[in-house]
């Protein structure tokens, strides 16, 4: 169970919450701030020169076509927990068509 990615990125995600008073630190870069409340989210502090381990925080964009401006911030964790969720639903389908013979 240890060596499971999603069990990491969980780890790595309560690491950087634990080290920072429960709040996930989220990175900005300056020139979008303005695009985002002022303020973080509740739950979410913004790196400042106290934040531990800032790079497990929220910091990865994420962008989707015609929008000039992330859409999200993710979290290394995030990945990891996300990219096994991915898997588990890829070997599901392809055993259920493997197994129908849907091929």
């Amino acid at each position: 169970m240890a060596g499971n990615p999603s069990f990491i990125g969980a780890f790595c995600n309560y690491l950087a919450l634990i080290t920072n008073k429960g709040l996930m630190p989220v990175s900005l870069d300056p020139k979008l701030i303005y695009l985002y409340e002022l303020k973080p989210p509740r739950g979410y502090e913004y790196v400042n020169s106290h934040t531990k381990f800032a790079f497990l925080g929220d910091w990865i964009p994420i962008h989707i076509t015609g929008v000039a401006y992330p859409i999200a911030l993710i979290s290394p964790g995030d990945i990891l927990i996300l990219s096994t969720v991915l898997f588990f639903i890829l070997v599901v389908a392809y055993e259920f068509i493997y197994k129908n013979n849907r091929i």
